[in-house]
């Protein structure tokens, strides 16, 4: 072979493939199993791409799935000359069950089966997974299944009875509430606006009603993976069971985050809680599931107590988490559990017949170009107004073709865009009080698809900044829409800065995904501070706290969020900012995602080539959870 593995180590970490840790990671490995022998260099290729798919957000490697092209990624033009034959040698090599085999026999030392223990790999069939992440897989199998078989008692009639009183419209959710009186497993998929917590506050109620007759109290803690999923999830449940009366016998306890659910320790990646200090709770109501990555979810699994029911809700046509894994929607498609498993379909936030309720149940059925070309075809015809049903008044879509930059050469923002900002943030400009600003934050949002590019959240919310100070912009040709307040952009904090927060801090109780606006503070001279939303208690006065900006921990500007970053929450109107080219980022998932945060007015803006390769595109994580049930 021309090129040596240690060369192509060395170009795939100058391009960015790989990271340091990887390329240290191997050399460790070398050292300290093989003491300086040999070992090929198809297998030193998958040890450190096995590395690589962590960061990749999979569980493990797929040999059978890798070649040349999915190792080099986006780099593939800029290096295919140099070295892509031998890498595709070597991708070839360990897709030969015959070379697996002989790595399992000849580096029993770094290379185990499933059955064997104490090696840094373990090698499944196709799938080489670092020894860590098989452990965590194995967990959450094993605890999943055992859950789905326990606790499988039948109802009495009078039980029966009163779940087809709290829930006499949906077949559905009276079959998820039967699953979770008589399971130790229930998960709950569905939709925004389908009743995932109106039915999980009814199946409280019935839990709470079960314990009649005894003094048994009934411990119940409600988490979610955000710190705005957690204020959310308690609002609605709260919402949803006003009409049910007082508990009896359930205490519900306020809903956190995962992490402070488990039991954060600061700089470590262990918890409070765990097999040998489970949780103490009867039942566990975790919201936004598909949201949680393998880790988390083994912890979270972990911690159970043998007699605790889990409740998970959350979307299955979602996102998958950032961090490694698809754990939701490897559980709702994995037939052993096939009985624990309730998809809800029907929407209350917009109908099946609504524009967004058509576009999106169109995204998740498109499996071929013919499907991805009906799908770009149904987006015109409801842009354009060409509906047939009158449902479709409670929401609209308007398409928009994505321009190549937003910029034009002269450093002029597009007028269309710089519209649709003055317009959708106009009230937000206007706003005078906490209230004020967090309603018209509510009511428009913009959402993109990646941080970096022509479209990505960095550069356009440096674009919304310019817009809303009204710079660099034709004034004359939006006159109309040019609010009286000028934003006054600066390298810190300033009046009506939208921030996010990036990092968790518990001790003020702010976490990854938090909003907050920077206001004047009547109440301090009138000097800036920045204002959360606090979830919103009985007997407790004002909804929003204050910050001071020096405490804030880490952040960044907040007009535009990722797709990601949304989830879980919900808008009046929604500007979808998809990139006019293809980026293996855009994907059914995040379309289908993007567009369901809205529940008036969708802008799209996409290219429409880019649109029809990302709805045939899905989140392919590999993974073998759903084969070990």
């Amino acid at each position: 072979m021309d090129v040596t593995i240690c060369e192509i180590v060395i170009r795939l970490r100058e391009t960015g493939v790989l990271q340091d840790l990887d390329v240290q990671a191997l050399d460790m490995i070398l050292r300290r199993y093989c003491g300086g022998g040999h070992m090929p260099e198809a297998l030193q290729l998958a040890l450190v791409l096995a590395g690589r798919a962590i960061h990749l957000s999979h569980v493990c490697l797929d040999l059978d799935a890798v070649d040349a092209a999915w190792v080099l990624g986006e780099t593939e033009k800029a290096v295919a000359a140099a070295f892509m034959p031998e890498l595709e040698k070597l991708c070839a090599e360990f897709r030969k069950k015959t070379v697996r085999k002989r790595w399992l026999a000849e580096h029993a030392g770094v290379i185990g089966t499933v059955e064997q223990t104490g090696t840094p790999f373990v090698l499944d069939d196709q799938r080489l997974y670092l020894r860590r992440y098989f452990n965590y897989e194995k967990l959450v199998a094993e605890k999943l299944k055992l859950l789905s078989q326990t606790g499988m008692t039948g109802l009495e009639n009078a039980e029966v009875q009163r779940i087809a009183e709290l829930l006499p419209d949906n077949a559905d959710a009276r079959r998820a509430a039967e699953m979770a009186l008589t399971r130790k497993l229930c998960v709950i998929s569905g939709g925004p606006g389908t009743g995932k917590t109106y039915t999980a506050a009814r199946i409280l109620h019935l839990l709470d009603g079960a314990s009649d007759g005894n003094d048994k109290r009934i411990h119940v803690k409600v988490a979610a993976p955000t710190g705005k999923a957690a204020v959310r999830v308690e609002e609605s449940l709260k919402q949803a069971a006003a009409s049910l009366g007082d508990f009896k016998h359930a205490a519900i306890e306020p809903a956190c985050t995962l992490e402070r659910l488990l039991g954060y320790r600061h700089g470590s990646p262990y918890y409070r809680h765990n097999a040998d200090n489970p949780l103490p709770a009867e039942v566990v109501l975790i919201d936004e599931a598909s949201m949680i990555d393998l880790p988390k979810m083994a912890k979270l699994l972990d911690a159970l107590r043998d007699d605790t029911r889990l409740v998970l809700l959350g979307d299955m046509h979602q996102l998958a988490s950032v961090a490694p894994g698809s754990v939701l929607g490897d559980i709702c498609q994995a037939a052993e559990l096939r009985e624990c498993v309730v998809e809800l379909t029907v929407s209350r936030r917009f109908g099946a017949d609504t524009p967004v309720g058509k576009l999106s149940t169109a995204v998740n059925r498109v499996e071929n170009d013919q499907d991805a070309e009906k799908t770009w075809q149904l987006l015109r015809q409801l842009s354009d107004g060409r509906t047939d049903s009158a449902a479709a008044t409670s929401t609209s879509v308007n398409l928009q073709h994505s321009p190549e930059t937003l910029q034009d050469a002269k450093g002029i923002i597009n007028s269309d865009f710089a519209q649709a900002i003055l317009q959708g943030y106009g009230a937000f400009m206007a706003a005078e009080d906490p209230k004020s600003a967090f309603a018209a934050l509510t009511d428009f949002r913009v959402l993109c698809a990646t941080r970096h590019g022509a479209c990505g959240v960095n550069t356009v919310n440096a674009l919304i900044e310019k817009v809303l100070a009204q710079d660099s912009i034709d004034r004359r040709k939006l006159k109309a829409c040019l609010p009286k307040r000028r934003l006054k952009p600066s390298a810190g904090l300033y009046d009506h800065r939208v921030v996010m927060i990036t990092q968790n801090d518990y001790g003020l109780s702010l976490f990854n995904g938090d909003i907050g606006v920077v206001l004047p503070d009547p109440d301090d001279g009138n000097k800036l501070a920045v204002f959360f939303e606090q979830s919103k208690k009985e007997d407790e006065g004002e909804p929003y706290r204050r910050i001071p900006g020096m405490l804030l921990p880490e952040h960044e500007t907040g007009f535009a969020m990722t797709v990601h970053k949304s989830q879980g929450s919900e808008f009046t109107n929604v500007f979808l900012l998809l990139s006019n080219r293809y980026n293996p980022v855009l994907t059914r998932e995040l379309i289908y995602t993007g567009m369901t945060r809205v529940a008036g007015k969708l802008e799209l803006w996409a290219g429409e080539k880019a649109f029809k390769q990302a709805v045939q595109s899905r989140v392919e994580r590999f993974s073998g959870l759903r084969m070990r049930f």
